[in-house]
């Protein structure tokens, strides 16, 4: 007859418990999880670049041109599409048209000197005062939103220049991202220039 010794047949062995693995085997436990944990982190990390990258590019990105609305206005020539329907119910616009305007080109005031185009409207008075309007971000010198202001100025004896930032209408295309005014404003300078 054989008989094997078990651990519980003996009284004062009963109690103790069995180890619950070989230390190689907590060890190998160990290695997985931490490789395990780094994977989880690395996948994390490149799935916030990448989103990241994806809001930057879809947020900042810019359609050079006005994304093709306006391509017919000029100064002199511009009608209300685009402003807000409760600021033009009973707007006309043709008071506020530039018809004596010309094209002007000047480089940015940074190293590259991207070249900007720009609307130059003088007022009657050679020695009238001059303001520089600038679009907002997507848009260009052609939207009604900066044409009718521009009107409003001129209309009052003010010199108007209208500018297309870099990226925008017809000025030079750097990356075809907006830069929150980092590099927009050395166009400006420019333009002061």
């Amino acid at each position: 007859m054989s008989s094997s010794f078990q651990p519980s047949d003996d009284p004062v062995l009963a109690g103790i418990p069995a180890p619950d693995a070989p230390p190689r085997r907590r060890h190998r436990r160990a290695a997985v999880a931490a490789v395990i944990a780094v994977i989880v982190l690395l996948v994390s990390a490149v799935g916030y670049g990448a989103a990241g990258a994806y809001v930057y590019s879809s947020t900042l990105r810019v359609d050079a041109h006005c994304g093709g609305r306006f391509a017919d206005h000029d100064p002199a020539h511009w009608d209300t599409q685009g402003i807000s329907a409760e600021f033009t119910v009973n707007l006309d616009p043709t008071p506020y048209l530039m018809t004596d305007f010309k094209d002007v080109t000047f480089p940015s005031r940074d190293a590259k000197g991207y070249a900007l185009h720009a609307w130059w409207i003088p007022a009657a008075s050679a020695t009238a005062p001059a303001v520089i309007l600038v679009h907002g971000q997507s848009s260009c010198r052609r939207d009604p939103v900066l044409l009718l202001p521009a009107g409003m100025l001129h209309r009052n004896g003010f010199s108007v220049l209208l500018v297309d930032l870099r990226d925008n209408g017809d000025s030079q295309v750097e990356d075809g991202y907006y830069a929150n005014g980092t590099e927009e404003s050395l166009d400006v300078l420019g333009a002061w220039d």
